[in-house]
């Protein structure tokens, strides 16, 4: 469910922060790591660019 919000927040702002996208599914900075990590490790997004200036891309 939150993986689903967060991949559609993500596609709305490719570039939106960790702090950006807590607040837009109104859960903690830990919580979106969190998540980030599975769908990294799951093949469903991937960061382009650097932490601070990159952008995330959503695979599948």
């Amino acid at each position: 469910m939150r993986e689903q919000l967060l991949l559609n927040v993500i596609r709305k702002n490719p570039s939106i922060t960790y702090q950006q996208a807590a607040q837009a599914l109104l859960v903690s900075e830990s919580t979106i790591k969190r998540i980030l990590r599975t769908l990294r490790t799951s093949g469903i997004i991937e960061r382009d660019g650097s932490d601070k200036r990159g952008t995330w891309r959503v695979l599948s």
